[in-house]
């Protein structure tokens, strides 16, 4: 423990000095501390439910963010709502969770789906998704992790797969960072630069008219708070989603987070009794996210903790976790435009695989 104190107090030296620097940078070093966190140490300054509440009071009527503590969100799982004005309404009552697991699944499952992160891999899930739609599976709810939330949201509207890929085929080269020249990394961009795309895939559809439920989940890095986007336009708070590097800087301190507890206990909230992820991040052992050659060393840092992390939903994250659904096998990367429509048809032919291996587990 002795040791732990003294990694963190290493970090929280680091988070000093770079005030000035650019997100990737502070989302870096934030990314380390929670990942400290998660091994048993407190590194963050948290308020109790009561304090929170007492801040939002504080805040209303004066046009800032209200907020809550990050742990209250990890514990008791509020669904934070954030609208187009970047407004933050905390709930006056906490959902319950559904403590019920696969094995407790008989006759009327009510699947959760987590599309994990992955940027361009993403198409991976449009595949797998019409799979699902064709093997008539009951899809209850969906959760979109960084770029997973943009297939995600077009499925939640009317829960056609076919209408997620084509809408997500409207992506242009040009929306997306260009490549940059002898060997150095690519400079993100402003996420804005995606609103032309988000609103002819998304439309002005509301939180309210979709089909199936729907959420995503962002960091707020200056406060070091999770959200989750669950009310006005889809298009008008997906970015807070999305932005994420190495490509897209934040979109006012926003960030895409990659949290699968809080994405599964979320699904559970709102009634899935079996919660299957769709990783699309290939597994550790295979290679990298992204071809590496214009990546900043940050990105590739954070990238390779998603990919250890999200590779422990192998093992069910103690019950978090019910059907993993591993993309590995494509072996197109991250960063890869040209591959979309063949990672559209590998998730066909991996959706097809785990429809079988799903038939064996859940009545449907």
């Amino acid at each position: 423990m002795k040791k732990n104190k003294l990694v963190i107090e290493k970090y929280k030296k680091i988070n000093v000095k770079i005030v000035s620097c650019d997100f990737r940078k502070v989302f870096f070093n934030i990314f380390l501390l929670s990942q400290i966190s998660l091994i048993g140490c407190q590194t963050f300054n948290v308020a109790t439910r009561d304090e929170a509440h007492s801040q939002n009071q504080q805040t209303e009527g004066s046009g800032s963010i209200k907020s809550l503590p990050i742990d209250t969100v990890h514990k008791a799982n509020p669904i934070v709502e954030i609208n187009e004005k970047g407004e933050v309404e905390a709930p006056s009552q906490l959902p319950t969770i559904n403590s019920q697991t696969g094995n407790e699944v008989n006759k009327a499952p009510k699947v959760g789906i987590i599309i994990g992160p992955g940027h361009l891999r993403s198409f991976i899930s449009i595949g797998i998704l019409q799979e699902f739609q064709k093997a008539k599976l009951p899809i209850h709810a969906i959760v979109g992790l960084e770029w997973g939330s943009i297939p995600a949201s077009i499925f939640s509207i009317r829960g056609q797969a076919n209408e997620a890929e084509w809408q997500m085929m409207k992506l242009r080269y040009s929306d997306l960072p260009e490549k940059s020249l002898l060997g150095q990394a690519i400079s993100p961009i402003d996420v804005s630069q995606l609103n032309g795309f988000f609103q002819d895939a998304l439309s002005n559809v509301t939180f309210d008219q979709i089909k199936i439920p729907f959420t995503c989940l962002g960091l707020d890095l200056k406060n070091r708070q999770y959200y989750w986007m669950k009310k006005g336009q889809l298009s008008q708070v997906i970015s807070n989603c999305v932005a994420h590097p190495p490509y897209f800087k934040n979109k006012a301190n926003f960030v895409g987070a990659v949290d699968l507890k809080l994405a599964s206990d979320y699904l559970k909230s709102v009634g899935a009794n079996y919660i299957i992820f769709i990783n699309s991040l290939p597994s550790p052992t295979v290679g990298s996210v992204f071809d590496n050659s214009n990546i900043d060393f940050e990105s590739q840092a954070i990238w390779g903790i998603h990919q250890q992390n999200l590779a422990r939903a192998n093992n069910g994250l103690n019950g978090s976790i019910d059907f993993v659904v591993d993309t590995s096998a494509v072996s197109a990367k991250s960063n890869d435009f040209d591959q979309r429509r063949e990672m559209v048809r590998k998730g066909q032919e991996i959706g097809l695989t785990s429809i079988n291996k799903l038939s064996q587990k859940i009545k449907f």
